[in-house]
């Protein structure tokens, strides 16, 4: 297997103010003429000003391209990069992610050693601008799988580190093949629509991750693919992050009660909730510092079972 050719897809709603340094990020990869056959820019019907600054973008490289889908949720967009993609791989990014420079070359050579992977992700890492209180920091730290993020800091990266941290690849620099996913939007695609401006329920990427693994693929981690996280501080904001637990506790509602046999696997889930809550409430008397997570996955668990009885 030689170089493999990507379709880059960014899927945005308003981020202007951080497209242009995410689409430098890629245009000045190493390998970026040799990896890249096209970088699909999706706007999820975003303001004017997005608009102009996509368009700005287009013209600095003709394998740029913008695709306006009117339907709000990221799902929707993602779905309208899909059916204009015309590659063997789909790499999704964010349109705050910054990679660095030879993620694309890394990329390429973990799929030519593992033939059977199917969908994978790198190293993330938070990069915010402001200057964070120690309590900020213990939030952050607290929270990096909800805000799609693996290591605290470069320093944290673990060299041996070989399985996927949180199990399921999540889509900031997901790397998936395409043809499930054509095969998958055919079908009708996905039952979760993804995150609005005004609802943050989600599950939509670990979807498709799971679609793609029932064709025989398996899941991957490549620790080489380093991306940085642009996050606003205000997502520290604890109002903020219980929102975006309940909406991860709707959407894994959602995912598995949809599924087959769905109302006993959700029952069997509340009883893996209920066994997590105890081992957590032992990790908070050990470490006071697990406390912020803690206070989060029992408003994830106590949505979940609200759901529940709803059935």
């Amino acid at each position: 297997m030689g170089n493999i050719k990507f379709s880059i897809i960014m899927c945005t709603y308003n981020g202007g103010n951080r497209i242009s340094d995410v689409v430098e990020s890629v245009i000045n990869q190493n390998g970026y003429n040799e990896y890249v056959k096209e970088f699909l820019i999706i706007d999820n019907n975003s303001n004017e000003e997005t608009v102009e600054i996509i368009n700005n973008n287009i013209i600095r490289d003709s394998r740029i391209k913008s695709i306006k889908e009117l339907k709000q949720g990221l799902s929707y967009a993602r779905l309208k990069g899909i059916e204009n993609s015309n590659s063997e791989w789909i790499i999704f990014i964010d349109d705050d992610n910054i990679l660095e420079a030879n993620w694309i070359i890394s990329t390429n050579n973990y799929i030519i050693e593992n033939h059977t992977v199917g969908a994978f992700n790198g190293v993330v890492i938070p990069s915010i601008k402001e200057e964070l209180s120690q309590e900020q920091k213990k939030i952050l730290k607290n929270v990096l799988q909800g805000l799609a993020c693996t290591d605290y800091s470069i320093n944290n990266i673990r060299a041996v580190q070989k399985k996927h941290p949180y199990r399921i690849p999540f889509g900031a620099g997901l790397v998936i093949r395409a043809e499930p996913l054509k095969e998958l939007a055919e079908k009708g695609w996905l039952l979760s629509k993804g995150r609005t401006s005004d609802n943050l329920t989600s599950c939509e990427d670990t979807e498709m991750c799971l679609y793609v693994k029932s064709k025989g693929f398996k899941f991957g981690y490549n620790n080489k693919m380093v991306i940085y996280h642009l996050i606003d501080v205000k997502r520290l904001d604890m109002e903020y992050l219980k929102r975006l637990w309940i909406g991860f506790a709707d959407g894994n509602y959602n995912l598995i009660i949809n599924s087959k046999y769905g109302k006993i696997k959700a029952k069997l889930y509340s009883y893996l909730l209920q066994y997590r809550r105890i081992s957590s409430k032992i990790r908070v008397i050990k470490n006071k510092e697990y406390i912020v997570k803690y206070n989060l996955n029992t408003i994830y668990r106590e949505r979940y079972m609200c759901r529940l009885k709803s059935i």
